[in-house]
């Protein structure tokens, strides 16, 4: 089976977040990348089922403010924070995918929860640094 380099896997990394690629991909901007909640992950071939309820909406979360810089074939979050809900978001939410667009857009990568969450309306849904990771491996 084909491989990738580190770096390539480093640079695709820095792409998805929203971080600025170092020179192997050419852009005039970075991907804006929404991170969204889902209570049945998204698969290579499936959307998965997105969180709803009042409140809910996918955030924007590019760059380095939410995201370390890639190491390893991986990157973590920085704390990542979603508006307080103002009624219960479906649940419990177990996986997250970084979406192309504010509503509807693909999916551009995806992971498990390594645990559950319920958010209930008055809770404030948020992710601790490194609770989030995105593997290119």
């Amino acid at each position: 089976m084909p491989g990738k380099s580190d770096t390539l896997e480093i640079e695709y990394l820095k792409l998805v977040t929203g971080q600025t690629p170092s020179g192997i991909f050419t852009l005039t901007a970075p991907i804006t990348p929404y991170l969204a909640l889902f209570t049945a992950s998204p698969t290579e071939s499936a959307a998965g089922t997105e969180v709803t309820g009042a409140g809910y909406a996918r955030i924007l979360c590019g760059g380095t403010t939410f995201w370390n810089v890639p190491a390893a074939g991986a990157v973590t979050n920085k704390v990542i924070t979603f508006a307080q809900a103002t009624g219960d978001w479906t649940g419990p939410i177990n996986s997250f995918a970084l979406m192309t667009a504010l509503t509807a857009g693909i999916v551009l990568m995806y992971g498990a929860l390594t645990v559950n969450k319920t958010v209930l309306s008055g809770d404030t849904a948020s992710f601790a640094p490194a609770q989030l990771t995105l593997t290119e491996d």
